[in-house]
């Protein structure tokens, strides 16, 4: 074998790496995955079978087949869990949550429902944790947005202050998450609303279901909002836009005669 030969070896060994990580996350590479991340930011565990008619066959442990499209599939992924099932997964596809490693994330024993009423009275400690979760949401890597989400959902309405600029990130899957987070323990504080209400003419449909579930829950209305491209049109959304944001518009405008007249009550001489 002369030297160049030699040399070689490393480089097609590298090479043969490269190309066999490349082939596990593509969606072509069914037959190798056991984990399937979905566009709409759920994960699905089992073993895949194989593609059919542009579908990826999945077997979930001893509960059945499954096929799903492979358009609306992120990425497929080689792991150990064979068949898991969530059996705090909705049967819907658009109420999944992600599960990427869930299981296995720690979450610490103080991350309890806690609640603060404004964000500068939280321990500079948990600020700092909060702000580090919520910077781990815009991560492209799944497993760290997964757990962040978890721990920034065990804390409760005290993360909201902090979210709510993640509902403008470019990254759709942080969006999601944001999302996720308000549908769950958004309040009915303005900036909250307003961020809901962006949320309806998101790009993303998933954004926009998850905007609208949010604005349903803190509002106490039940307004439709088609939100799927393939069942609606963008004409149909704007409409049912124009309901939630007259509703919108009469909320402030008795909010803010509710505070006129306890300004009055307020400023009226006290009777001896």
């Amino acid at each position: 074998m002369n030297r160049a030969t030699t040399r070689l070896f490393p480089s097609l060994a590298l090479t043969a790496v490269l190309l066999a990580g490349l082939f596990l996350t593509w969606p072509g590479a069914a037959s190798f995955a056991d984990t399937i991340y979905l566009k709409n930011g759920s994960a699905i565990d089992g073993t895949v079978l194989g593609t059919h008619e542009g579908k990826v066959i999945l077997r979930i442990g001893n509960v059945g087949q499954t096929a799903i499209d492979e358009k609306e599939i992120e990425n497929i992924e080689k792991n150990d869990r064979t068949g898991y099932v969530d059996p705090g997964r909705s049967a819907k596809k658009e109420d999944r949550i992600q599960r990427k490693e869930e299981d296995e994330a720690p979450v610490a024993d103080d991350l309890a429902p806690r609640k603060v009423d404004e964000k500068e009275d939280i321990d500079p400690e948990l600020e700092k944790e909060i702000e580090n979760l919520a910077y781990q949401l815009t991560r492209h890597r799944t497993v760290n947005r997964v757990r962040a989400e978890r721990s920034l959902t065990a804390m409760g309405e005290v993360v909201v202050p902090y979210v709510l600029p993640l509902t403008r990130h470019p990254f759709v899957r942080t969006r999601v998450a944001a999302y996720r987070i308000l549908k769950k323990h958004g309040n009915d504080e303005k900036d909250v609303v307003e961020a809901c209400l962006n949320g309806l003419e998101d790009d993303d449909r998933f954004v926009r279901q998850l905007a609208w579930q949010a604005i349903k829950r803190i509002s106490g209305k039940k307004y439709a909002f088609p939100w799927d491209d393939e069942t609606a049109t963008d004409r149909q959304r704007a409409r049912a836009l124009r309901r939630w944001t007259e509703w919108w518009g009469r909320e402030l405008e008795e909010r803010k005669h509710a505070e006129e007249e306890a300004q009055l009550a307020n400023e009226a001489p006290k009777s001896s």
